[in-house]
């Protein structure tokens, strides 16, 4: 009997014993084997993410989380008149003011793609597009004209 009432004892102990829980979690975020304060994710845009890991160290009231992130930049694609070009390329054709538009194509693996239209790919393109659209009316009347006769 004494044996029982021990056993039950030392049970309900071990069962009401509070486990020392860590209360708080810190994380510590490392890009590139580098201390990043306030990190908000802004610090890696325009990278790639080569690796990213977790480790969680257990300190005594807190848990200290260590990201570890690699990456490497992912430098932007230049395209001139519908060709890849190189960013010395197209820096002198923005600097020669010979530019009709920009168009900035922003991604997160591939880096951002950079599209370039000079002012006579512009003409071109106006004028090819007011060709068809004559041949286009041109053709509707040929069928026009075609339909009546049967």
């Amino acid at each position: 009997m004494v044996t029982v009432f021990l056993s039950a004892i030392i049970a309900a102990s071990l069962t009401f014993t509070p486990a020392k829980a860590p209360s708080d979690t810190t994380n510590r975020y490392y890009i590139n084997d580098e201390l990043v304060e306030n990190f908000d994710g802004s610090q890696i845009v325009g990278h790639k993410i080569k690796a990213y890991k977790i480790d969680d160290i257990k300190a005594r009231k807190q848990v200290v989380r260590i990201h570890r992130i690699s990456t490497e930049i992912v430098e932007p694609r230049y395209i001139l008149n519908t060709i890849r070009v190189s960013k010395a390329m197209a820096d002198s054709v923005i600097n020669t003011g010979n530019v009709s538009s920009i168009k900035v194509f922003k991604g997160i693996e591939t880096g951002s793609l950079i599209v370039i239209k000079t002012k006579d790919q512009a003409a071109k393109e106006e004028e090819f597009k007011r060709l068809s659209q004559i041949k286009a009316k041109e053709y509707k009347e040929k069928l026009k004209r075609e339909g009546q006769q049967n």
